[in-house]
């Protein structure tokens, strides 16, 4: 009977390839645990692969072998040679998510199969009502339906845990692990981000999107708090020396254009700027067009190996996902961030462009209806921000730029008067502005 249960072994050793092949494609085939797959080596090679993944390490051939060794499993597997194996004849697989379908589904059928057997079994032996083996059934069967996911839980079987960490949560408000907004008064204004928050800076082109995005970042890493950059249009040498700017307070004219001779002092700050970041938790990605998964996937490899405990996306429209109307684009995108924030406990902070206006309504205010085809953006986030810069009849900043909290869903909207400074790429409180 075993022989004939529902299973595709070659889609099998397809993952457990690819995943020796590319690490990235391990994120594709998370969704499956270990009795998913059909062979007894099978699973012994995925849990290894899971622990392996978790602790943040690479999964090759060296790695996997020594880690079947420490459990005594090379021998039950088939050998180094089977785990070599896994990889004959696989080209480099980028997208196993059609392989990991048919895994999941032959591993459903054998569940389904098992449940059905032993309803029979209890049927047969009659020691059990009717009633009884006929609910047995309908919970198993709608456990499986459920994907094996946990019953909802009553209140009382959480209040005590939550209520404890609430308790030390008051006595101790530093226990709150809490990114920065990187400008004071919008970081008062919002509480900071939280875990699982997921979080949206919009804006239109020349806005400021970026630098308030970078700084950000520098700020959270300058703390000692992980942060993983992906820049999806500008390279990483831009964004550092976009850094340099910001932290040394040097013009680009100076930094980037080379339009200026450095003045007096200068080259020694950026020289400290440099030795600052060199220390600092930050780490910076420019891939051009990227998958969602190939996003998704490096984020989650930089949470197990650096403990990141922030994710910023500069700027979501950049990222490709294969549908063929940005409105469906930009919300599988979105779903796509928010999910990664809430299942990895860390916060993602995207950025989203937006049209501007024309004729009378130049400077009109934005909303939280107004990224860019937005899909479910503004229904996805936590926390919505837009950068807001007024213009003169010649279309000239005004210099009464504003951070507009169109959205907190913990907290009220709310304005933060600033003004943009574009050669340091970054916002202060409009008050220091001399």
């Amino acid at each position: 009977m075993t022989e004939n249960l529902p299973a595709n072994q070659e889609c099998e050793r397809s993952i457990l390839g690819a995943v020796l092949l590319d690490n990235s494609a391990y994120f594709q085939a998370a969704i499956l645990d270990p009795d998913s797959f059909s062979l007894d080596s099978h699973k012994r090679i995925f849990l290894r692969m899971s622990e392996l993944a978790e602790r943040g390490e690479p999964i090759d051939f060296n790695t996997l072998t020594v880690e079947l060794g420490k459990h005594k499993e090379i021998e039950q597997v088939g050998g180094a040679n089977y785990v070599c194996s896994l990889t004959d004849g696989l080209p480099r697989v980028k997208n196993i998510a059609q392989y990991v379908k048919i895994v999941n589904d032959k591993a459903m059928l054998r569940k389904l199969i098992h449940t059905c057997n032993s309803s029979m079994a209890a049927a047969y032996d009659q020691a059990e009502s009717a009633q009884s083996i006929i609910g047995r059934v309908v919970d198993d069967i709608l456990k499986l339906q459920a994907g094996g996911a946990e019953d909802p839980k009553r209140i009382s079987e959480f209040s005590g845990e939550v209520t404890a960490k609430l308790m030390r949560e008051w006595q101790d408000p530093n226990s709150v692990e809490r990114y920065t907004l990187g400008v004071p008064g919008l970081t008062a204004k919002t509480g900071g981000m939280l875990k699982e928050e997921y979080g949206v800076i919009m804006g239109r082109t020349g806005d400021g999107k970026t630098g308030l995005a970078l700084q950000i970042a520098l700020e959270n890493g300058l703390r000692g708090k992980p942060v993983v950059f992906f820049s999806l249009e500008l390279s990483k040498e831009t964004m550092l020396k976009r850094a340099y700017c910001q932290l040394a307070k040097v013009s680009n004219s100076v930094v980037i254009k080379h339009t200026q001779e450095p003045l007096d002092g200068e080259i020694e700050r950026i020289a400290y700027a440099k030795k600052v970041l060199d220390e600092a938790p930050i780490f910076f990605d420019d891939p051009s067009r990227p998958p969602l998964a190939q996003v998704l996937a490096k984020a989650r490899q930089m949470i197990r190996r650096h403990g990141a405990g922030m994710v910023v996306v500069d700027y979501i429209q950049k990222i490709d996902a294969k549908y063929k109307d940005m409105q469906s684009r930009m919300t599988a995108i979105s779903e796509g961030l928010r999910t990664l924030a809430k299942d990895e406990h860390i916060r993602v902070l995207a950025l989203s462009q937006m049209g501007r206006p024309e004729g009378k309504n130049m400077n009109a205010r934005p909303t939280k209806f107004d990224p860019k085809e937005s899909g479910s953006i503004e229904n996805d986030v936590h926390l919505l921000i837009s950068a807001y810069r007024p213009v003169d009849d010649h279309k000239m900043p005004t210099g009464a730029d504003e951070l507009i909290i169109c959205k907190q869903r913990d907290g009220e909207s709310a304005i933060e008067n600033v003004q943009y400074r574009g050669e340091i790429y970054t916002f202060v409180p409009r008050m220091e502005v001399q």
